[in-house]
């Protein structure tokens, strides 16, 4: 069997990444109405549609959920897109719109019935902001924003709806130009998410998701419903290969040529122990201010190859910029090693909850903790200071069966919803982020445009859906508190 390969899988993360299916129609999930993307400034990191004045009046305790969870529980001056209700001139009807720029600047877009009055009722900020005139807008912006004339792509239907592209947390997992869009229908508890994942021209994305697998293992709740961060997917497994290789040859220095060409070599073997087509799940544990990580997949069918056979034999595997050491461990079917860069220049630019793991790669007297075990045709891989205790966990699941979890339950109400060619689905724990590092804590409230008092809700749930080929249609839900 192809399983002593799995061990490296998962280094990416401690250095870190019949009858046709119905296809919805875009043009049915996706509305025009929204004027303001009339005057869109080029390449905004987010364009948004808000909870219009009359949706604020219908469903009051969904609106104030939202900025409760958000951290703006209480109005303010400064905060204009939440005080659209309480200004005289402003079309109810309409929804208000929120643009903000990769530098941090901001635009709000409100609509006006009356833009006399509208003006009158913001008097108060010409001193600090920009205020200009848009046929039947007036836009708020701060200082250097100002908005342009792009016409922007109709936005998904919902009480609120957003677009993402050129976001931080959007670039680390994806392709520089891919758009995330959604749209959300607000709730008492939370809300119920529609909408797209969209490559860009010429993505790598595109094709990854082309590759996809037909359909997943469903191995996501082999993983501790504690943990921060579940995933699973289908997506190729070689990216994995190339996504390790780009962390590693950044943050340890390994130079352009044959060892960086070796380490991804042995990388896309390795990816081979894994079954392409169910797919791997992985899961995040924050625990004490550090990330550790573990990864569980089907072991491929087939024999080993001699490169990634040697791996349980010698005590120590050096391939290109990697080495592997064996390292004694604690269990009858672990296997250990520690993992490290000789003569690194590291860039350790890197979240705080990282730095451990992203240290010892640089060091041959620490290296990064990996684990290893097979059990009922599973490999379970581990990287990180809680390696170990995460792998034998997961090994106890894998024997003893999946235990059903909340995030499990939604992922198959989200599965009915969205139909066929669930290729992703991911569970994000609000309790189980509690454990990252403050800064990274506090970097995670920005990238979300959230306020100093935001909560992380209690759950988020996400599936993906492959149509047109190379698309993602996404379902999903989001539980506060």
């Amino acid at each position: 069997m192809r399983a002593h390969g799995a061990i490296v899988l998962f280094l990416l993360a401690a250095c870190g990444g019949g009858a046709e299916d119905p296809k919805p129609e875009p043009q049915k999930q996706f509305t025009a109405s929204d004027g303001f993307l009339n005057y869109l400034p080029e390449r905004p990191q987010l364009v948004a549609r808000l909870p219009s004045t009359a949706r604020v009046a219908e469903a009051p305790t969904a609106v104030s959920s939202l900025l409760r969870c958000l951290g703006f529980a209480t109005t303010d001056s400064t905060a204009l897109l939440y005080r659209a209700a309480e200004l005289a001139g402003i079309d109810t009807a309409r929804a208000a719109g929120l643009v903000v720029l990769q530098d941090g600047g901001w635009i709000h877009y409100l609509p006006a019935a009356d833009r006399g009055r509208l003006n009158q009722a913001l008097s108060d900020l010409v001193t600090k902001f920009t205020l200009q005139e848009e046929e039947r807008w007036i836009s708020v912006s701060a200082p250097g924003a100002k908005p342009g004339r792009l016409q922007g792509e109709p936005l998904p239907a919902g009480d609120i709806a957003g677009r993402w592209m050129y976001h931080p947390l959007l670039d680390a997992v994806a392709q520089p130009g891919d758009a995330l869009e959604l749209g959300a229908t607000l709730l008492d508890g939370g809300m119920e998410l529609s909408g797209r994942f969209v490559p860009g021209p010429s993505s790598p994305s595109a094709t990854a998701i082309a590759d996809a697998g037909d359909s997943l293992a469903w191995s996501i709740d082999l993983l501790p419903a504690w943990l921060g961060v579940r995933f699973e997917t289908t997506l190729p497994s070689t990216i994995y290969a190339t996504l390790l290789t780009r962390r590693i040859a950044r943050h340890a220095g390994v130079p352009t040529g044959e060892l960086r060409e070796n380490l991804e070599r042995f990388l896309r073997e390795a990816t081979t122990a894994i079954d392409p087509a169910s797919g791997l799940a992985v899961g995040i544990d924050f625990r004490d201010g550090a990330a550790s990580f573990v990864a569980v997949g089907l072991i491929a069918e087939g024999p080993a190859s001699p490169v990634l056979a040697k791996l349980a034999k010698a005590s120590r595997t050096t391939f290109g910029g990697l080495v592997l050491d064996y390292r004694e461990t604690k269990g009858k079917d672990l296997l250990g090693f520690y993992a490290w860069c000789p003569q690194p220049e590291p860039n350790t630019d890197v979240p705080d909850s990282l730095a451990t793991s992203v240290d010892g790669l640089m060091s041959e007297d620490a290296g990064v903790l990996v684990s290893y075990l097979a059990a009922e045709g599973y490999a379970v891989v581990a990287a990180g200071p809680h390696a170990d205790a995460l792998a034998k966990k997961v090994g106890r699941r894998v024997v003893s069966g999946a235990q059903s979890s909340m995030g499990g339950r939604h992922l198959r109400v989200l599965e009915r919803r969205g139909g066929e060619d669930c290729v992703f689905t991911a569970v994000v724990s609000g309790a189980g982020l509690s454990g990252m590092a403050k800064t990274d804590l506090v970097a995670l409230r920005g990238m979300f445009h959230a306020g100093p008092e935001a909560t992380a809700p209690k759950m988020i749930v996400l599936a993906g859906f492959r149509r047109d080929t190379n698309t993602l249609n996404l379902e999903g839900t989001i539980v506060y508190r």
